[in-house]
């Protein structure tokens, strides 16, 4: 239609690799505010309070160049609620991603004067995960 013919001469054209540089046009709202990044101080102290956290990733609404979009959720100070925390984009499910998602995770803590060391940690079997948080969290 001459509606998509419109919008696709306006659209950049999606990257070919994870390398690439954001169009200025999608860094932020109609009223300025970046919108890419969202990182809320809240879900922050969630996610370095809670004792138990839930990780998980999902591969089938990952956008292109990534393996799996990664979510992290925290057990709200012992209740039974559970809030999203953080959404990874990972290109692969190599344990030397997964180390770098949990060294990320504690460098942020470590700026907030806090610590990544939740006591439970959930998540499904993940061959290549489970010794990163073997070795790097609990």
């Amino acid at each position: 239609s001459n509606m998509s013919k419109a919008r696709r001469k306006i659209t950049p054209v999606m990257p070919s690799s994870v390398i690439f540089d954001i169009p200025e046009s999608y860094q932020q709202t109609l009223s300025n505010e970046r919108f890419l990044l969202v990182d809320l101080f809240m879900t922050r102290e969630l996610l370095f309070e809670s004792e138990t956290i839930f990780m998980d990733g999902t591969f089938h609404t990952t956008p292109p160049n990534f393996k799996q979009v990664y979510l992290i959720h925290a057990q709200k100070f012992g209740q039974g609620t559970c809030l999203p925390v953080a959404f990874c984009l990972l290109p692969n499910k190599s344990g030397k991603t997964y180390t770098e998602l949990v060294e990320q995770l504690k460098e942020k803590a470590n700026t907030m004067r806090k610590q990544f060391k939740p006591k439970r940690i959930i998540t499904d079997y993940e061959p290549t995960l489970l010794p990163v948080v073997g070795q790097e969290v609990v």
